[in-house]
């Protein structure tokens, strides 16, 4: 019995290599995407496909980079990615894929987690990825991305999080009674190049509770196609909301999830004044840099030079500023006298400055046409973020102000600010006065005080001029005497 228990089980190997076989010649690498094990070997998958040679993609060379050999649906129903990197030492972190194709390409960004690596192959698992139960699916894949590294891309002029490698391959899975089939077509990309993120701010105007601006974001950039006409195009971006006050500091949320947003040619954006001493601007969604320039009233120089130095530009995203002015008690503050005062000043000092960060963005899409000739194309941008800070700020006339108070204020010496405070000081105790009888005493003294430091000193201003005073009476005095003198005593005449 035990021997025909062996025969049998060398008959089923035997007949489960030869089914093997069978599978491999009839598929090629089209079988990898059905039979791909989450956990082997990258290089074991590939081999599956009897025209995969490994000789062909060597080791080292001049160029760190991230080639896709191929993707495969894993019996585990998740999206598995095969790479060739002749520098191992780098790793992909995400990739861009759309689900759709033509007018409805939609590409959206997922991280990759690595499996598994052998030598200069390496295998992913497309994280959060849902494979579709359509009996064809598509997989188109625009750009790949690693973490950002200095000492292969140097200072890129901007943060950098993610650095771009296209891609540009669609495959088209089928899935016939049961068995799955693939087919790839190499796609366009477009480029962009010097991918510049930033904002600016423009004022929204001054209520009674506070000030409000518009954080105008974008994300300016130059391609390897010479566009006459920008159409549309998908940016995607991450958020970050931020609250701080004059002593407790900042208070940031979390990143957000990955946002995404279409815009067209033909959207305009505005700062939608609600305020007072603000200035209405609108601008294009889409637009050449110069344009975006003269609309918003760009005065920073730098700014100016920066986007003249790309030709497109993206205005995606626009998020408000707020400033507390402590105005909710207004009323108290004019009608309350000091307790109002004192009340909103705790306003100011406590009150919350809140605005909306935006980061790692890059875009994933554009549309346009070059000399008439129309191109829908996946992106290959950078994942980039901007400066915290605006790059060009328009307050209103009170900002204005302050920020020129300011200013003046940074001038001034120690001593000027020893005077400043105490003027302040006596302004202050003088209101309390009204109310409080030993504050009115108090004021008493320190007016008493300041009326015999004010007679001394006026006593030592007065000693160099006194002393002057005395001089030039005894230079006159001493004229004088000598006049009196040679009057009193003439000079005898010269006998000859």
């Amino acid at each position: 019995m035990t021997r025909f228990k062996r025969l049998y089980a060398i008959a089923a190997i035997i007949l489960s290599i030869f089914g093997l076989l069978i599978t491999i010649n009839r598929g090629g690498a089209t079988e990898i995407a059905s039979a791909a094990s989450a956990y082997s070997s990258p290089l074991v998958d590939l081999q599956q496909d009897p025209n995969f040679k490994a000789e062909d993609y060597p080791v080292g060379g001049k160029e760190y980079k991230i080639e896709i050999i191929q993707i495969a649906e894993s019996t585990r129903t998740e999206l598995l990615i095969y790479t060739y990197q002749p520098y191992g030492r780098i790793e992909a972190s995400s990739i861009s894929i759309s689900k759709a194709i033509n007018d409805s390409y939609s590409p959206r960004v997922y991280s990759l987690q690595l499996l598994s690596s052998d030598d200069v192959f390496y295998k992913y698992r497309v994280v959060d990825f849902e494979i579709e139960e359509d009996a064809l699916r598509y997989y188109n894949v625009a750009t790949i991305w690693r973490k950002y590294d200095r000492q292969i891309d140097g200072n890129t002029g901007v943060i950098t999080k993610e650095v771009a490698y296209a891609v540009g391959k669609l495959w088209t899975a089928s899935t016939v009674q049961g068995e799955i089939s693939y087919t790839l077509k190499q796609t366009e990309v477009v480029e962009i190049y010097n991918p510049f993120p930033g904002f600016v701010r423009r004022s929204k105007g001054v209520s009674w509770t506070n000030y409000k601006s518009c954080d105008v974001h974008f994300i300016a950039f130059n391609t390897n196609y010479d566009i006459t006409r920008l159409i549309s195009a998908d940016v995607t971006y991450r958020t970050q909301d931020y609250k701080k006050t004059l002593l407790g500091g900042t208070k940031e949320s979390e990143l957000s999830e990955r946002l995404y947003k279409r815009v067209n040619h033909d959207e305009k954006a505005g700062n939608d004044v609600n305020g007072l001493f603000a200035s209405k601007y609108k601008w294009d969604r889409i637009s050449r840099t110069t344009d975006f320039i003269s609309d918003l009233d760009i005065e920073d120089e730098q700014l100016k030079s920066d986007l003249k130095a790309r030709t497109w530009i993206i205005n995606f995203l626009e998020t408000d500023y707020t400033v507390p002015l402590g105005a909710d008690n207004a009323y108290v503050a004019v009608f309350g006298g000091v307790f109002g005062t004192f009340y909103n000043g705790f306003e100011l000092l406590f009150g919350e400055t809140s605005g909306t960060r935006v980061k790692e963005i890059a875009v994933l899409r554009l549309e346009f046409e070059v000399d008439g000739k129309h191109y829908n194309l996946g992106a290959v941008s950078n994942i980039v973020s901007g400066s915290d800070r605006p790059l060009d700020d328009k307050g209103n006339v009170v900002t204005d102000w302050l920020k020129d108070v300011l200013e003046a204020l940074a001038k001034v010496p120690w001593w000027g600010w020893l005077i400043i405070f105490g003027v302040l000081a006596i302004i202050v105790i003088a209101i309390l006065a009204i109310f409080f009888p030993v504050a009115k005493k108090i004021l008493a003294v320190i007016l008493q005080v300041l009326k015999r430091a004010g007679q001394f000193l006026w006593k030592v201003i007065c000693i160099p001029f006194k002393a002057i005073k005395k001089l030039s009476e005894n230079i006159a005095a001493k004229r004088r005497q000598r006049q009196l003198y040679k009057s009193l005593n003439p000079p005898k005449p010269i006998a000859y």
